[in-house]
């Protein structure tokens, strides 16, 4: 049950994530084709990376959910002091790269102490739907709040109940 609760948060982390940058670079860089293309291709091509990547120790997710930590704040300080700035996409994509390469890994780890992956994808999804609906409520209410902190905050979630073996 505590495993299901840490699957589950882990999708509620990967939607604040997901809506957060697309949000955040609708808002400050241009809410064209190319932005949604950008978020979409570098998050699904960040997952396949965090698959594939070599190495199997208990330490590897966090250090890809710190990795993404860093990707988001960069990308939200970018943003930030160069609005609007549509040539700093391709680095915006290669940060959506690091930050969709923390799912890959959480996959990668997560499969292997799950004997039935259905289970796993099960709880990850519902709790990736329960994210989208909490961060659309959460920046409907409160965007610049949203952006700012909820990222931080889901990730130190996930970081405590890893800490607390919730993950095993």
């Amino acid at each position: 049950m505590i495993r299901a609760a840490y699957a589950g948060w882990a999708g509620v982390t990967f939607a604040v994530l997901q809506f957060a940058c697309f949000c955040l670079l609708e808002e400050r860089l241009s809410s064209a084709w190319p932005t949604y293309a950008a978020v979409t291709a570098g998050w699904l091509a960040g997952t396949i990376l965090g698959l594939a990547a070599p190495g199997r120790s208990r330490g590897d997710e966090a250090a890809f959910a710190a990795i993404a930590a860093a990707a988001y704040y960069a990308m939200f300080l970018g943003v930030r002091l160069c609005p609007y700035d549509v040539r700093l996409l391709p680095g915006y994509g290669l940060l959506l790269l690091a930050i969709g390469g923390f799912a890959g890994r959480f996959f990668r780890e997560r499969l292997e102490a799950w004997r039935d992956p259905r289970a796993l994808f099960f709880h990850e999804n519902n709790g990736f739907l329960c994210g989208m609906l909490l961060s659309f409520g959460l920046f409907y209410a409160r965007a610049g709040w949203f952006l700012a902190f909820a990222p931080a905050a889901t990730l130190a979630c996930g970081w405590a109940m890893r800490r607390a073996g919730w993950d095993r």
